[in-house]
């Protein structure tokens, strides 16, 4: 069963996630970030362009086969072969199918009142199925 953890009023995935990847890399974990497909080129871009001294590997869906799986890092708005990779981050509405197969779950939930309340779903649907979960409130962290 993962650990589940929701970071709440992320303002700008854009911004957010290249912080939270780069503990994720830094923790040597291989991590997959579940986001909707118009979005995946905006967060591919924000990944390259964040830091210029210390770059993200990473590869997208659009990727051959062979980049996707050497990189620690994917974007993708769909969960295909996820073997070696033990984090999940999602930034889509709906609950992630076979979830269980990571070792953590970290639910990104935005100011946008629709992910809000598609959050608040998940959460309920979590709690119901015996998961503990963590908060982490960005606001807060960010003030």
């Amino acid at each position: 069963m993962p650990a589940i953890a929701f970071h709440f009023n992320v303002s700008s995935p854009a911004n957010y996630l290249p912080k939270l990847l780069r503990k994720v890399h830094a923790a040597g974990k291989r991590a997959v970030v579940l986001l909707p497909a118009e979005t995946v080129p905006h967060i591919n871009q924000a990944l390259w362009t964040h830091d210029e001294a210390e770059f993200l590997p990473h590869a997208t869906h659009a990727d051959p086969d062979w980049v996707q799986s050497r990189s620690p890092l994917l974007l993708t708005s769909q969960l295909g072969d996820v073997a070696g990779r033990s984090v999940l981050i999602n930034l889509l509405p709906q609950l992630p199918d076979g979830l269980e197969r990571f070792e953590r779950v970290l639910e990104l939930v935005t100011l946008h009142d629709d992910h809000r309340q598609a959050a608040r779903q998940r959460w309920k649907h979590y709690t119901q199925a015996g998961y503990a979960i963590e908060q982490f409130d960005v606001a807060k962290v960010a003030a």
